[in-house]
C-alpha cells in the first residue's frame, strides 16, 4: 500500500532527475558544437543567434517540463480512477445506493412483492459477508416469467449462504442483479 502512495512522489524525482541529465548534457554539447572563431571576428549579430537559441533551449524545456507534467497528471487521474473504479462496494440489504433498483413482482396484485436489486457493472466479484450471522446471496435476471400464476425471476444464476466473514467469487452479467435480504450486508470486490 505505501508503494502506491509514493508512486507519484518517486516518478517526479525520476522525471526531474532525467530533466536534469537531459539539461547537463544540453549545455555540454552546445559547448563542443560551438565553433571556435577569432574574437575579432564575433558580431552582435552571433550574440544574438546565440540569445536566441538559449531562448529556444529554454522554451523547448519548458515544453518538456510541461508534457511531463502533463504525463504525471493523467497518470494520477488514471490512478486515482482505477482505484476508485476498485474499491469494495458496500450493500446493504434493502437500503439504496448508487447500484439499486427497486424490483416489483406481481405489480397491482395482492401477491406483489418488492425486493431491491443492486444492478453492479458486469464482472467478477468477490462477495464477503460484512455481518456476524449468516447471509444468502443472490443472482437473478431482470427477465421474468410466469410460474403457477405468479411471476418471479426468469433465471437465478447464483444462490449461496455465506458464514460470518466467508467470501465467495460471483459472475454479475449484463441484465442480472444481485439481491440480498433486508438487514444483510456484504462487500462486493471487483476482481
Amino acid at each position: 500500500m505505501k508503494n502506491k502512495k509514493n508512486k507519484p512522489y518517486v516518478i517526479v524525482g525520476l522525471i526531474f532527475l532525467f530533466l536534469v541529465i537531459v539539461r547537463a548534457c544540453g549545455k555540454r554539447n552546445d559547448e563542443n558544437k560551438q565553433p571556435e572563431t577569432d574574437s575579432t571576428t564575433i558580431s552582435s549579430s552571433t550574440d544574438n543567434s546565440a540569445a536566441v537559441n538559449d531562448e529556444s533551449q529554454d522554451t523547448s524545456e519548458a515544453e518538456t517540463t510541461a508534457q511531463v507534467e502533463s504525463t504525471i497528471s493523467s497518470e494520477t487521474s488514471a490512478e486515482t480512477t482505477d482505484s476508485e473504479y476498485n474499491a469494495p462496494i458496500l450493500i446493504y440489504g434493502g437500503k439504496e445506493n448508487d447500484y439499486s433498483e427497486v424490483i416489483i413482482y406481481n405489480a397491482g396484485t395482492s401477491d406483489e412483492v418488492k425486493k431491491t436489486g443492486y444492478f453492479l457493472p458486469p464482472g467478477v466479484y468477490t462477495i464477503t459477508n460484512i455481518k456476524d450471522n449468516f447471509v444468502q446471496v443472490n443472482v437473478y435476471s431482470r427477465a421474468t416469467k410466469i410460474v403457477d400464476g405468479f411471476e418471479e425471476a426468469e433465471d437465478v444464476s447464483f444462490v449461496k449462504l455465506l458464514k460470518e466473514r466467508e467470501s465467495v467469487d460471483v459472475t454479475i452479467s449484463e441484465g442480472y442483479f444481485l439481491y440480498l435480504a433486508d438487514g444483510d450486508n456484504v462487500s462486493a470486490q471487483l476482481k
